[in-house]
């Protein structure tokens, strides 16, 4: 299948990703990788057992891998990444903030929120905080959103944009960095970009879209 054909003539015969080979670089010690579950209507606790246990089965044989995060906009996904790998950590995805976000975040075990930058403020970074979770947030695409959502306490950014700004070269106390990905090529997919004292961390999944910058801590 040609998955890259669409873009250009450069990438024309570009396969789909899969996992094991997209994980093989964050496989190695002191790098991390954030799994999204994009579960079809209907398969979604069948997608997050699978997913999980692919995950699972991968890291296992990885002496020193950060264990990758799990995340997904399917609360039902998450349940099924927790049955079959409750080891691995994971992170509810938000588009909106219903009521009850952070009471079902924290009933599905999750470390980590993950909501639509637009509706994370100062306040809301606090109370999942105050929540034992982290804080991240995607798509930021802005470097006056991406300052924003640093000095109100941000945990982690999901960004397209790198082309546009590094979020490595930003003052931070943890981990930060930029990578590309597949699923938005520019040019010929690149290794990850990333300062020497700032391990990458690249946001994979069955179907990546973005890119991660991890600007505080690593999960």
């Amino acid at each position: 299948l040609d998955a890259g054909g669409w873009h250009s003539r450069g990438f024309a015969g570009e396969p789909l990703p899969s996992l094991p080979p997209t994980a093989a670089f964050p496989l190695r010690p002191g790098y991390a990788l954030n799994i999204e579950l994009k579960p079809s209507p209907g398969l979604e606790r069948e997608t997050g057992e699978r997913g999980a246990q692919a995950a699972l089965r991968l890291w296992a044989a990885a002496a020193g891998a950060m264990p990758p995060l799990l995340s997904s906009f399917s609360a039902e996904a998450l349940r099924g990444a927790a049955a079959s790998a409750p080891s691995l950590p994971r992170g509810r995805l938000l588009d909106e903030l219903h009521e009850g976000w952070l009471d079902e975040a924290l009933s599905l075990g999750c470390i980590a929120v993950i909501a639509n930058h637009e509706l994370i403020d100062a306040d809301r970074i606090a109370a999942i905080h105050a929540a034992g979770l982290r804080a991240l947030c995607y798509t930021v695409n802005d470097a006056l959103d991406a300052q924003r959502l640093q000095a109100a306490g941000i945990d982690g950014l999901i960004s397209d944009a790198v082309d546009r700004f590094a979020p490595a070269s930003t003052p931070t106390t943890g981990h930060c960095c930029a990578t590309t990905t597949p699923s938005t090529p520019r040019t010929r997919p690149t290794r990850p970009r990333c300062t020497p004292s700032c391990p990458s961390t690249p946001a994979a999944s069955a179907s990546t879209r973005s890119c991660s910058a991890w600007t505080r801590a690593a999960m």
